[in-house]
């Protein structure tokens, strides 16, 4: 297949992660970042407005390179055009240009975030970043035109500000996009603020109103959420039980319903078998497609509740291309399968991965990655063929008939799928 404009439409290794054992990862609007498992974050990809944090000058560094380098990391966030790094002693550190076109600020080399400290997690929107302390509050900073840092107002905010409504909530993860944030509290429960255009909110609101504190999505009451993904215009969330809910834009499949239509409300996705098959224990929402990590349910897992196996920032990157330049962001490779495929509108097995023992997903600004210890690996010559489930709904509404069962060809061996759980143990167990 001839390539178009110098992009790589299948996984390739990183030849300079080579021998670097890489344990999180997160892509931005044009550039890459990775932390080892001794605590090295390395940056990538497009450095006009010092992004990477390295080789200043320079407007693209096209091989990781070491940033931060006297600091212990031990996550990395990527937004539209700059950066998050979280130290193993709480603090956020941050690069790049956090303000879009309106270049309020502009740092090349890193710099520590005075108020954000015993800080646990991080995550970075196209141009705000939010931070969960150990205590379990949400701080939030950066450019607020649709009530992104949930502050109450469009107020910008230079510095970590109390997100409005949580301080009582212990909440235990958050995610961030272009320009909606979320938070998922200890006992499951989700809510969301920000821009509600689309239905990227899940509160049921076809008119797309803004919201400039948290809500909780009432929706999704009933299913303990343990994780979470926030695409451009659309959001996926994880339930302890393993499967999948999905809002917001529906256009280019990014859903996974079948169909294109926006979903102003949380509406259950699946995988081509259904639940019967499949248990999912991570999701990644991309700009416009979303991926999922899931384990073949043999038994093995259907007795016990889903633990989510990913250390990943949040999708920072995504920003609403759909309102920019449409052409500029069309086809990178972005389905995995090395095909381009618009209307690839259900979820299906990437083909080019098969076999490989995907530990954990990378969700991102213009594509999503699959990661093992050197990042990617070279995919094997099998290839994984089924029959998407048979879906004919609309938002909400489950198919009565159940769907036609998945067909293996190939009469794929799952046991080394099922590998990832030990894999994943050991590679924890180490890092700790």
């Amino acid at each position: 297949m001839e390539k178009a404009r110098g992009n790589e439409k299948k996984p390739r290794r990183i030849a300079a992660l080579k021998g670097v054992n890489i344990v999180q990862a997160a892509c931005g609007g044009w550039h890459c970042l990775a932390v080892s498992n001794i605590g090295q974050a390395y940056a990538w990809g497009g450095n006009e407005y010092g992004q990477c944090g390295v080789a200043q000058g320079k407007r693209d560094v096209p091989e990781p390179t070491p940033c931060l380098p006297d600091q212990k990391v031990v996550q990395v966030a990527a937004g539209g055009m700059h950066t998050c790094a979280l130290t193993e002693s709480g603090q956020v550190w941050t690069w790049g240009e956090p303000w879009g076109e309106f270049s309020m600020q502009l740092d090349r080399s890193p710099r520590a975030v005075p108020d954000a400290t015993d800080v646990a997690k991080i995550a970075c929107g196209a141009f705000h970043n939010l931070a969960l302390t150990r205590s379990g509050h949400v701080v939030a900073w950066g450019i607020n035109d649709f009530g992104q840092l949930g502050n109450g107002s469009t107020v910008y905010a230079t510095s970590p500000g109390q997100v409005v409504g949580l301080e009582d909530i212990a909440v235990s993860d958050i995610a961030a996009a272009g320009w909606h944030s979320l938070a998922i509290t200890t006992s499951g429960e989700v809510y969301v603020w920000g821009r509600g255009e689309y239905g990227r909110l899940g509160l049921g609101d076809k008119g797309g109103s803004s919201r400039l504190r948290p809500c909780k999505v009432k929706a999704i009451e009933g299913h303990r959420v343990v994780q979470a993904s926030c695409g451009g215009t659309h959001t996926m969330v994880l339930t302890a039980e393993g499967r999948i809910f999905g809002w917001g834009r529906g256009s280019f499949g990014r859903l996974g319903t079948g169909f294109e239509k926006d979903c102003h409300s949380p509406v259950e996705v699946f995988l081509p078998g259904g639940p019967e098959r499949w248990r999912v224990i991570s999701v990644a929402c991309g700009g416009r497609h979303t991926m999922a990590l899931a384990l073949p349910d043999n038994g093995e897992v259907n007795n016990r509740e889903v633990v989510v196996r990913r250390l990943t920032s949040s999708s920072g990157g995504a920003r609403d291309f759909e309102e920019e330049d449409e052409d500029e962001y069309e086809h990178h490779g972005e389905l995995q399968n090395g095909e381009y495929d618009e209307e690839e509108t259900e979820p299906g097995v990437g083909s080019t991965l098969a076999g490989d023992a995907v530990v954990e997903l990378i969700e991102t600004g213009s594509l999503t990655a699959a990661v093992d210890q050197a990042m990617v690996s070279e995919p094997p010559d099998q290839e994984l063929t089924g029959s998407p489930r048979d879906m004919d709904y609309d938002a909400g509404q489950q198919d009565p008939s159940g769907g036609s069962p998945v067909s293996d060809e190939n009469n794929t061996d799952f046991a080394a799928v099922h590998s990832v759980l030990s894999a994943i143990d050991a590679r924890e167990a180490t890092s700790d």
